[in-house]
């Protein structure tokens, strides 16, 4: 990979956290994990990364509302997000549509799947 990618992982659970930046650092991507949904719109201001990979259920702020909120936003709307979810109703995924994302994926994450989707939104992100 010739430009290092960033992507800011959201997830409450720091197991799944630790899984996911391994998981991206090893094939090259930089990541910037929160585990704290209320702190991703200062991060992402500050850092602009390539991408957001966010769980859905989560503490103060849900997956789905804190990707509505990126794609209200001026200056982070142009951000793909990528939402996980370990429930996995098909509501989700038609919920995470209509709010923005780019993709919407089950756990346990597929880890190949999953480095095809975000290669694939990288590759077609406009820079």
């Amino acid at each position: 990979m010739t430009e290092r990618a960033s992507i800011l992982i959201v997830d409450d659970t720091p197991a799944n956290l630790k899984l996911l930046i391994a998981t991206l650092e090893e094939v090259g991507y930089e990541t910037l994990p929160l585990t704290d949904p209320r702190q991703a719109l200062e991060v992402a201001l500050r850092q602009q990364p390539d991408l957001v990979l966010t769980d859905i259920s989560m503490p103060y702020m849900n997956g789905l509302e804190l990707c509505a909120q990126f794609h209200t936003h001026p200056m982070l709307q142009h951000i793909p997000m990528i939402l996980v979810s370990a429930q996995g109703e098909p509501i989700d995924a038609a919920r995470a549509a209509h709010v923005g994302a780019v993709d919407y994926m089950n756990k346990p994450l597929d880890l190949d799947m999953l480095l095809y989707k975000v290669q694939q939104v990288l590759k077609s992100k406009v820079r």
